[in-house]
């Protein structure tokens, strides 16, 4: 038998999606039976089976009940689909399944062969809960094997193969149908290094369809006198046809300057068509706070690595939004040129996911039956990189045909450029280095001798080695952070972290746990890049629950958390309880928690007083800096209430609106925070020469080799004035000063005593009474072991407001 390897890329898109191959040092795209590159992230279901793509696409209006679209936006979610007709709720990794299932299908009738390995591309900002359903839905979908890999790493990659951008920065900008991605990269030596990426999950060409919505209502209201009632039966319908043609007219608009929303719709018993003019300069006012939201975005991540625009070699544009004009336009004036002869955007991603399954060897056999018609199979197994950075890669060979007697090879390039000396044949094995073109796909011919060095015809896959671009492993898209008691984040891997990465460190618990009980302690799992976990989003648990205990827990206790992500981005938690030698393994509750309507209007509401107290005094004080910044969240801020009041929001916008919200409160408290600047160094300053004595006193060599690597980096904390550093090196310092003073026999004494002062509240006064009695004297006798046990039980007759528990944004954790 002949065997092909391939290496499939898919693009798992929101709106589209899309698969390319990489075999004999080429990229394709598997075009469906349309002729088409994209397959529309559709799926319907009937009673007699599932339809994906544009055949079921073209039923979103017939059939909106059956009929599903853009459910990548809720992967991770426990949020479920209506009912279909078979009365089944469809999870959004089940419907992803499905589109993966139809690619899977359309490329294994083109290529043959089993097709179960691929790379399948996320958006760069995916947390994990959504990262971990994707991988799901390929499990589900018949893949043996997958590696996720971020969406605009994917496209810089493919640009970067096929052009030379050594020692230069450059942006991929991804505006897809529901996310917006954009990565800092650069090329050094062959390797692509993701710099740093940032985006937002709800930022994507649907928001522009939904500005078009809104506009068209707003029309057959002005123009018609028709105003739709938001609460109708029909309005999901209504709504849905509306979206197909602000989408379709969109991409009209791409190459015309005017165009017509062709409405043709069922309301109230009437059937209403319009023909609604609608042209390229309206399009763009409607966008442009879309647009620049995007662009902020790329300028915030510029900033955030010191580079300034004029430094930028060029931008690459990726998804369907790019080709608008007016997207175009706005990169290239406030960004840098774009990118020439990138090819296909809509393809770019799955070439890309292609492309990196070769460099990772991850590929798929084809075999092919030998018949009287079929090629003889191969005499030989050859082993060499598909794709390398390197120039003089290694080729390795073994005879498989044991009546070849093969005694030399030569190996030569088809273009003239490369030809080697005789290779001996030892034991059936050679092995040769061999030199290829840069940038180029490099062609070898293999030639084969007897033991007299007489030509002999041998029968070999051809070789083709390709010289790119590779990249170092997938980074982590956020930072991921245990939330403590206090409310702060924990950083264990921080964003950018090349992938699979592993981080453990020791926390300690803030309350007992008996064994017996049905307490359960949690150890929450966030991501984000703030301090304060409540601006970070709660992706899993790790769970230590009473009856897994031998004995009492104390408060205090050691608690060693471990916490691994693969280069899939699959999370896995441990936690060793150190005095009893237990480890608890796993996360619980792996899905992005969504807030209720009423609660994100509370919300929304509550912060815009704030915003709306502060700009007053602002204007007062004369803070025209102050001022300057708040205005734009402010006017951020003014259509999600807008948006709120509608009572027309799904689950898709509720994610989308928390989102926002959240990053709106956190620049808030940013801004509010930047006159503490002074106080924190002052801070950092005095815990520094407090930490000293406590390391002098008690610490080991350990403790005082980090004292003093703390010591240096204060001086370049104060230097920069870095918020975020200098926040960092608090916590490390505060971290040390518990761990030191942990090792002084006497340490506590001093949470006795804290919880001792509460006494007067406490839930059992007698009881209280008497620990507090039997905790002196423990003091006295300096029976420290025994006063450990006594803080614990004092600490359980704290009513639960005066505890260090339940801080703002804390997601009731444990531990500190």
């Amino acid at each position: 038998m002949n065997t092909t390897t391939r290496y499939i890329g898919i693009d798992l898109g929101t709106s589209n999606s899309a698969v390319s191959y990489f075999e004999a040092g080429e990229v394709k795209p598997i075009l469906n039976s349309r002729g088409e590159v994209n397959n529309p992230s559709v799926v319907r279901v009937t009673e007699t089976g599932i339809s994906v793509g544009e055949k079921a696409k073209k039923h979103l209006y017939s059939d909106p009940k059956n009929t599903f679209k853009e459910f990548k936006r809720l992967l991770g979610t426990q949020s479920l689909s209506s009912a279909d007709c078979r009365g089944k709720q469809w999870q959004a990794e089940e419907l992803s399944a499905e589109v993966l299932k139809y690619l899977k299908a359309i490329t294994c009738e083109q290529l043959g062969g089993d097709i179960n390995k691929a790379v399948i591309t996320v958006p760069a900002l995916f947390e994990i809960p959504q990262s971990k359903a994707t991988a799901e839905a390929a499990r589900l979908a018949g893949f043996e094997q997958v590696e996720l890999l971020p969406e605009p790493v994917a496209s810089g990659l493919a640009a970067g193969w096929s052009q030379d951008h050594a020692g230069q920065a450059w942006l991929v900008y991804d505006l897809g149908g529901g996310t917006f991605d954009v990565s800092l990269l650069e090329t050094r030596d062959g390797l692509l290094r993701v710099v740093g990426h940032d985006g937002d999950n709800f930022l994507g060409g649907r928001d522009i369809d939904r500005k078009i919505v809104q506009w068209i209502f707003q029309q057959l209201e002005q123009q018609h006198s028709l105003k739709i009632d938001q609460h109708d039966a029909q309005i999901s319908s209504i709504q849905r046809h509306f979206e197909d043609v602000a989408e379709a007219t969109k991409i009209r608009l791409s190459n015309t300057e005017h165009s017509v929303l062709e409405l043709d719709f069922d309301y109230q018993g009437e059937h209403y068509e319009y023909d609604i003019a609608f042209n390229r300069n309206q399009l763009s006012e409607l966008c442009v706070p879309l647009i620049q939201r995007s662009i902020d975005i790329c300028l915030r991540l510029l900033q955030k690595h010191g580079l300034e625009k004029d430094k930028l070699a060029r931008v690459v544009l990726v998804g369907g939004p790019a080709n608008m004009p007016i997207i175009q336009q706005a990169v290239t004036e406030q960004l840098a040129p774009l990118a020439e002869g990138n090819g296909d955007p809509m393809a770019l991603v799955s070439k890309g996911a292609a492309l990196y399954a070769a460099t990772i060897n991850l590929g798929c056999e084809s075999s092919q039956d030998e018949s009287a018609n079929a090629p003889l199979s191969n005499q030989l197994w050859l082993q060499y990189p598909s794709v390398c950075s390197e120039l003089n890669p290694m080729i390795l060979g073994r005879v498989v045909d044991p009546d070849l007697a093969l005694a030399f090879v030569k190996i030569s390039d088809q273009r003239g450029h490369f030809n080697s000396d005789f290779i001996a044949v030892d034991d059936n094995l050679f092995m040769t280095e061999l030199a290829i073109t840069a940038g180029d796909n490099n062609r070898f011919n293999l030639h084969g001798f007897d033991a007299n060095k007489q030509p002999l015809e041998v029968r070999y896959s051809s070789i083709n080695i390709v010289h790119g671009l590779n990249m170092s492993d997938p980074p982590l898209a956020r930072t991921i952070s245990v939330a403590l008691a206090d409310g702060n984040a924990r950083s264990f891997i921080e964003r950018g972290t090349p992938l699979p990465a592993k981080r453990t460190f020791m926390q300690s618990t803030v309350s007992p746990l008996e064994p017996g009980s049905n307490e359960v302690m949690t150890i929450p799992i966030v991501q984000g890049e703030r301090k304060q976990s409540r601006f970070c989003r709660k992706v899993g648990s790790l769970n230590i629950e009473a009856a897994q205990l031998k004995k009492t827990l104390p408060v205090g206790s050691a608690i060693e958390i471990t916490i691994e992500v693969d280069r899939g981005g699959d999370l896995k938690a441990q936690a060793l309880i150190v005095d009893q030698g237990i480890i608890i393994e796993g996360v619980a509750n792996l899905m992005m928690e969504t807030s209720s309507l009423a609660n994100l209007r509370a919300s929304a509401h509550s912060l815009n007083n704030k915003l709306s107290q502060r700009i007053k005094l602002a204007f007062s004080e004369r803070q025209d800096k102050t001022i300057a910044q708040l205005n734009p969240l402010v006017e951020q801020i003014q259509p999600i209430l807008a948006e709120l009041d509608d009572n027309n929001t799904d689950d898709d916008s509720c994610h989308r609106i928390a989102r926002i919200l959240v990053d709106i409160e956190a620049t808030f408290e940013s801004i509010e925070s930047q006159d503490d600047l002074i106080d924190l160094i002052h801070e950092v300053e005095q815990l520094y020469y407090y930490t000293s004595s406590s390391v002098a006193q008690w610490g080991n060599e350990t403790e005082k080799q980090i004292l003093a690597d703390c010591n240096e980096h204060m001086a370049s904390a104060f230097r920069n004035k870095r918020k975020g550093e200098l926040e960092r090196l608090h916590e490390r310092l505060q971290q040390l000063n518990y761990s030191a003073r942990k090792n002084n026999p006497a340490f506590w004494c001093g949470p006795f005593e804290h919880w001792a002062s509460f006494a007067h509240a406490s839930t059992d006064p007698k009881r209280s009474d008497a620990i507090i009695k039997q905790g002196r004297e423990a003091i006295a006798n300096k029976d420290y072991s025994e006063l450990e046990k006594l803080t614990s039980a004092l600490f359980s007759c704290i009513p639960q407001q005066y505890k260090n528990l339940g801080q703002p944004g804390s997601h009731e954790s444990g531990i500190y």
